[in-house]
Protein backbone atom coordinates (compact mmCIF):
# COMPACT_ATOMS: atom_id res chain seq x y z
CA UNK A 1 0.00 0.00 0.00
CA UNK A 2 2.40 2.41 0.78
CA UNK A 3 3.94 1.90 -2.63
CA UNK A 4 0.86 2.59 -4.38
CA UNK A 5 1.14 6.01 -2.15
CA UNK A 6 4.45 6.55 -2.94
CA UNK A 7 3.79 6.73 -6.69
CA UNK A 8 0.63 8.07 -6.53
CA UNK A 9 2.68 10.99 -4.84
CA UNK A 10 5.40 11.04 -7.47
CA UNK A 11 2.82 11.18 -10.52
CA UNK A 12 0.83 14.45 -8.50
CA UNK A 13 4.33 16.06 -8.65
CA UNK A 14 5.22 15.34 -11.58
CA UNK A 15 2.09 16.63 -12.54
CA UNK A 16 2.34 19.86 -10.36
CA UNK A 17 5.95 20.60 -12.15
CA UNK A 18 4.59 20.07 -15.56
CA UNK A 19 1.57 22.58 -15.29
CA UNK A 20 4.05 25.34 -13.22
CA UNK A 21 6.91 24.99 -16.27
CA UNK A 22 3.94 25.02 -18.72
CA UNK A 23 2.23 28.47 -17.51
CA UNK A 24 6.41 29.72 -17.16
CA UNK A 25 6.71 28.71 -20.62
CA UNK A 26 3.23 30.81 -21.72
CA UNK A 27 4.46 33.70 -20.21
CA UNK A 28 7.53 33.55 -21.24
CA UNK A 29 6.22 33.53 -25.24
CA UNK A 30 3.90 36.59 -23.95
CA UNK A 31 6.86 38.51 -22.93
CA UNK A 32 8.60 37.84 -26.14
CA UNK A 33 5.67 38.81 -28.28
CA UNK A 34 5.34 41.91 -26.51
CA UNK A 35 8.18 42.55 -27.25
CA UNK A 36 8.62 41.76 -30.61
CA UNK A 37 5.40 44.08 -31.18
CA UNK A 38 7.47 47.38 -29.08
CA UNK A 39 10.49 46.37 -31.40
CA UNK A 40 8.37 46.68 -34.56
CA UNK A 41 6.63 50.00 -33.54
CA UNK A 42 10.13 51.36 -32.90
CA UNK A 43 11.45 50.29 -36.24
CA UNK A 44 8.02 51.42 -38.01
CA UNK A 45 8.23 54.76 -36.18
CA UNK A 46 11.52 55.04 -37.80
CA UNK A 47 10.41 54.65 -41.12
CA UNK A 48 7.90 56.81 -40.95
CA UNK A 49 10.68 59.58 -39.53
CA UNK A 50 12.81 58.79 -42.20
CA UNK A 51 10.25 58.70 -45.13
CA UNK A 52 8.63 62.50 -43.54
CA UNK A 53 12.48 63.92 -43.82
CA UNK A 54 12.22 62.54 -47.46
CA UNK A 55 12.52 65.36 -49.87
CA UNK A 56 10.26 63.26 -52.71
CA UNK A 57 7.22 63.86 -50.37
CA UNK A 58 6.93 67.47 -50.90
CA UNK A 59 7.05 67.07 -54.58
CA UNK A 60 3.48 66.70 -55.96
CA UNK A 61 4.45 67.17 -59.40
CA UNK A 62 5.76 63.48 -60.97
CA UNK A 63 7.69 65.90 -63.70
CA UNK A 64 9.68 67.56 -61.02
CA UNK A 65 10.05 64.33 -58.83
CA UNK A 66 11.65 62.68 -62.23
CA UNK A 67 13.89 65.93 -62.67
CA UNK A 68 15.16 65.89 -58.80
CA UNK A 69 15.77 61.87 -59.07
CA UNK A 70 17.83 62.48 -62.34
CA UNK A 71 20.14 65.25 -60.78
CA UNK A 72 20.88 62.92 -57.95
CA UNK A 73 21.70 60.00 -60.20
CA UNK A 74 23.58 62.66 -62.37
CA UNK A 75 25.52 64.03 -59.38
CA UNK A 76 26.56 60.75 -57.90
CA UNK A 77 29.08 60.17 -60.90
CA UNK A 78 30.59 64.28 -60.96
CA UNK A 79 29.43 67.42 -60.14
CA UNK A 80 26.36 68.13 -62.58
CA UNK A 81 28.04 70.59 -65.39
CA UNK A 82 26.24 73.47 -67.33
CA UNK A 83 26.26 70.97 -70.43
CA UNK A 84 24.77 67.86 -68.30
CA UNK A 85 22.52 70.37 -66.76
CA UNK A 86 21.32 71.23 -69.64
CA UNK A 87 20.96 67.99 -71.10
CA UNK A 88 18.93 67.32 -68.06
CA UNK A 89 16.91 69.92 -69.08
CA UNK A 90 15.84 69.14 -72.67
CA UNK A 91 15.10 65.79 -71.76
CA UNK A 92 12.88 66.70 -68.88
CA UNK A 93 11.05 69.22 -71.71
CA UNK A 94 10.53 66.96 -74.12
CA UNK A 95 8.80 64.65 -71.51
CA UNK A 96 6.58 67.25 -69.84
CA UNK A 97 5.56 68.35 -73.69
CA UNK A 98 4.78 64.81 -74.02
CA UNK A 99 2.66 64.66 -70.83
CA UNK A 100 0.78 67.79 -71.84
CA UNK A 101 -0.68 66.15 -75.02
Amino acid sequence: MHILIAAIGLLGAAAFWWYRLKIMNDAAREVADVVGRVQGNIRRKKLRKQAALSPLTAIDDPVVAAATLITAIVSEHGPVLPQREADIRSVISDRGQKADR
